[in-house]
């Protein structure tokens, strides 16, 4: 079974190589060192699904408008790209994470509840600015997955594709399988 998912995460990352060529974007490669997981502090990047290569971002610019997957548009519509903004809880190093805003709502990606199956993620106003920081709002992009960090260094639930796109996204434990697979496709930076 790990074979499997480490097949798709492969096939993942080369269709993800090749939509970027064909678009001129580049395709990330992210260090194991970078415990964040994510291209780089202050990327723009967008987050293509594994399952059926759609982009995340919001069905609105509204406060607790859910994140869904549409069709991705290289380099990407404003609603698709998202600013990663590495932080750590406390200035601990040892538990790097990314805020995760949104370049069109200037919202932030928000598991909107508890750490169980079927939370929503939607978008909410970003908690996290110098000193301070929502843990609900707290991401890691290791292995291809998008992992919540609510719970300070237990990135154990995932943001899960669930299809058919039109339906919002929502958190599920990580295991690796397709549906929880996200490929960053970097389209810039902030600064």
């Amino acid at each position: 079974m790990h074979t499997m998912f480490h097949r798709t995460k492969t096939r993942i990352l080369l269709l993800a190589a090749s939509i970027a060529t064909a678009s001129g974007l580049a395709v990330p490669a992210v260090s194991q060192a970078d415990n964040a997981g994510f291209a780089s502090d202050n990327a723009i990047v967008l987050f293509s699904s594994g399952v059926q290569g759609m982009c995340l971002q919001p069905v609105s610019a509204s406060l607790g408008a859910a994140i869904v997957e549409k069709t991705c548009t290289v380099p990407g519509s404003a609603a698709q790209q998202w600013w990663v903004r590495e932080n750590t809880a406390s200035g601990n190093d040892t538990d790097r994470f990314a805020i995760l805003t949104n370049e069109y709502s200037h919202l932030c990606i928000d598991a909107f509840g508890g750490l169980t199956n079927g939370t929503p993620i939607v978008q909410w106003t970003c908690g996290s600015s110098p000193g301070t920081s929502i843990g609900n709002e707290h991401w890691q992009g290791s292995d291809a997955e998008l992992k919540s960090g609510m719970t300070p260094y237990t990135y154990n639930y995932c943001i899960y594709d669930n299809y058919p796109f039109s339906t919002a996204a929502e958190l599920q434990s990580c295991n690796g399988e397709p549906a929880e697979l996200w490929a960053q496709l970097l389209v810039g930076t902030a600064f």
